[in-house]
């Protein structure tokens, strides 16, 4: 009976009649020990002890082993600490017989119990084992014949070229399914997925057009090398930015952006300590303004103005405006808004006007906040507000955009940040009329 049993361990739940282990070699689970935990079929492992609890046996009790991934192991770890002694490093993994039982063949009724540690060497493996692997070096010995994905299959394990060993390399064997091949061409022809979330790059560009986005970036200082290769940032003629966090000790270089130039409101320009607040401006090069961005901080409320120039509309006042919950009572916030409607907006009649802020008031909401808010700005001074969902990932609307030439706006939304909790709110005005 016992030399019936086959020694294909697909056909013996994973385990071998015999299992040879060495320290300091490679091997893979062979079976699913803990899937929550990450000890699956194919994780590979070094042993590091063979460990012989019971005396005078030749039989080892535990097999401890070293993950390439620290996190696999962990919960398996804790539940057998108390396998651990000052001979096992904290790192190891333990490694226990495991029993299967499975059937010599399917009409037969004859059942084989198999106890064994579920392990098989993994210093070379065939190029179908090692599919999903990814290692740190690899000698490819690839195959003489023409099969299908094969080499790319083996040839992208690794995580760098450098790591990477080749032999026997035929180009000519390099082959590519034909069913493969039509299904990539079907996909880029007939299947390509338009993206549910909009993107402000995707509005034309042309002389007429003015696009704005507004965004909490949650520090620019942390978070200047994403929003520079953010392609929507990239799009905008001006980007106002809140919650910069720099400071004095922060130099105009360091954050700079292509095709941009830069206008800081910092919370204290002469301060080196650095604070969650600020503002910054990046208008683009070739953008015509009246005069630079300016500053124009009131009850604590930070102010920046921008006076921009397009053909056959002068003087477009873009205001960027931060209030801290915290620091800026709402009466001060009307107070301020008041203020520089006096001193900057009502200077001359019909001035075009955008502004977008983070005025911390939730629109989502009917609360007294609201309600002054929505009386002042859009009942009193006559402004449109062009943000309808949430601006957050709270579920929240605290940052808006109000405009007194809504007709002239072409499209209006928030957009998709990964790097902040706050979505980048943008208007695209159209000022050729």
């Amino acid at each position: 009976m016992k030399q019936q049993i086959p020694n294909d361990p697909t056909k013996t739940m994973g385990l071998f009649s015999v299992c040879s282990v060495h320290v300091a070699a490679k091997y893979d689970l062979t079976t699913n020990v803990s899937v929550l935990d990450g000890m699956t079929n194919g994780a590979e492992c070094t042993v590091k002890k063979i460990d012989y609890r019971v005396p005078d046996s030749t039989r080892p009790s535990i097999i401890w082993v070293i993950f390439q991934d620290t996190n696999i192991g962990r919960l398996w770890k804790r539940e057998y600490s108390h396998l651990y002694n000052e001979h096992i490093q904290s790192t190891w993994t333990p490694i226990l017989e495991i029993t299967r039982q499975f059937r010599l063949y399917k009409r037969n009724q004859v059942q084989v119990l198999r106890r064994q540690f579920p392990l098989r060497p993994a210093a070379a493996k065939t190029i179908h084992r090692c599919q999903g692997d990814t290692l740190e070096e690899a000698v490819v010995d690839l195959p003489a014949s023409t099969r299908e994905h094969m080499h790319y299959v083996g040839l992208s394990r690794l995580r760098n070229i450098s790591g990477l060993h080749i032999l026997n390399l035929n180009e000519k064997k390099i082959a590519v399914s034909t069913k493969v091949a039509a299904e990539m061409s079907r996909l880029r022809s007939e299947a390509s997925l338009k993206p549910c979330i909009r993107f402000l790059y995707e509005t034309p560009n042309n002389k007429d057009n003015l696009k704005i986005l507004f965004q909490n970036v949650r520090s620019l200082h942390l978070h200047i090398e994403d929003v520079a290769s953010d392609y929507s940032i990239q799009a905008a003629d001006v980007n106002i930015f809140v919650e910069t966090a720099l400071c004095s000790r922060d130099i105009d270089d360091a954050y700079n952006m292509t095709n941009f130039r830069l206008y800081r409101n910092d919370y204290d320009p002469q301060s080196t300590t650095r604070t969650t607040y600020g503002t910054a401006v990046y208008i683009r090069n070739d953008v015509e303004c009246t005069c630079d961005p300016f500053r124009w901080n009131y009850n604590n409320t930070e102010m920046t103005v921008a006076t921009i120039n397009l053909p056959g509309c002068i003087n477009v006042h873009v205001v960027g405006i931060y209030r801290s919950k915290s620091k800026v009572p709402f009466s001060k916030l009307i107070e301020a808004l008041e203020h520089l409607h006096q001193t900057i907006l009502n200077r001359e009649p019909q001035t075009p006007v955008i502004i977008l802020g983070d005025f911390n008031v939730n629109f989502m909401e009917t609360t007294s906040e609201q309600k002054a808010l929505v009386g002042y700005m859009i009942k009193q001074k006559g402004y449109t507000q062009l943000i309808k969902q949430f601006t957050t990932d709270y579920k929240t609307q605290i940052d808006h955009i109000y405009t007194n030439i809504p007709h002239q706006v072409q499209s209006s939304g928030t957009l998709e940040s990964y790097y902040s909790d706050h979505k980048p709110i943008f208007a695209c005005l159209n000022l050729s009329s």
